[in-house]
């Protein structure tokens, strides 16, 4: 699921209360990038396990463009090296890297149905690595026409949201984000405490009209995907992708 912010040069950062309901709603760590002018390249900090330290760190970048994440985990490990953003590359060292300098960076709000499991990666991940990093051009500041009709249509297709930040701190969103106060939100997670994100996500088998109503009934508690009662029937209550057995809600 997650949640990014994208919050534009000089307007105010989002107050605590609601970085932490995106915390508390989105609790498997966080991220943020900004333009840094020294050295002409977008700064990524990211692996924070708890919110007090990564509130001050933001602080200091406040005044900044920013791309922040809250992440849900839907794919891979909850783990440091998974949370967002990514640089835009295809080493897998450098998108395990929570302290890095980049060209370009990416950050996703949403599932897709691609893994690597020989290599321990999240969708988002092979994505950049398979994808982005051979239609994203680390010398250019603009996104070619190729790269943003790939963007939009697996936004589109996927029902995700994605956030870029080239070096100049310009950020290009796709799948489509809420203005509030200036800052852009993929999704209402910012909104409420304890939301039930469960009911939301759509999963590998609902369709996307059902995701209000829907709910789940199993996850796997290796991978964190979610099944409901069909889906894990059909795959005799055993996960798809880790081959783990799956764990009720109930």
């Amino acid at each position: 699921m997650c949640i990014i912010i994208a919050k534009p040069e000089d307007v105010k950062l989002p107050d605590f209360k609601t970085l932490e309901t995106c915390w508390n709603n989105n609790p498997h760590g966080a991220g943020f990038c900004f333009p840094d002018k020294d050295s002409g390249k977008v700064v990524i900090s990211k692996g924070y396990e708890s919110l007090v330290p990564f509130y001050d760190d933001l602080k200091e970048a406040e005044n900044l463009p920013l791309v922040i994440h809250f992440r849900i985990a839907t794919s891979g490990f909850v783990n440091k090296e998974q949370t967002h953003p990514f640089p835009i590359i295809n080493s897998k060292a450098e998108l395990d890297s929570i302290y890095t300098h980049t060209t370009w960076s990416f950050a996703h709000n949403g599932i897709l149905l691609m893994e690597d499991k020989t290599t321990h990666m999240s969708d988002s991940q092979v994505f950049v690595r398979d994808i982005l990093s051979h239609v994203i051009d680390p010398f250019k500041l603009e996104i070619h026409n190729s790269a943003g009709s790939i963007l939009d249509l697996v936004a589109k297709e996927s029902h995700s949201k994605f956030a870029l930040m080239n070096r100049e701190g310009k950020i290009f969103m796709y799948g489509g984000f809420e203005k509030v106060a200036g800052s852009f939100y993929s999704n209402n997670t910012y909104k409420e405490d304890k939301w039930d994100y469960t009911k939301y996500l759509k999963g590998w088998y609902a369709d996307k009209e059902d995701k209000e109503e829907h709910s789940f009934d199993m996850i796997c508690s290796t991978c964190s995907r979610y099944y409901d009662e069909k889906s894990a029937d059909q795959n005799n209550y055993v996960c798809q992708f880790c081959g783990e057995w799956l764990d009720s809600f109930n």
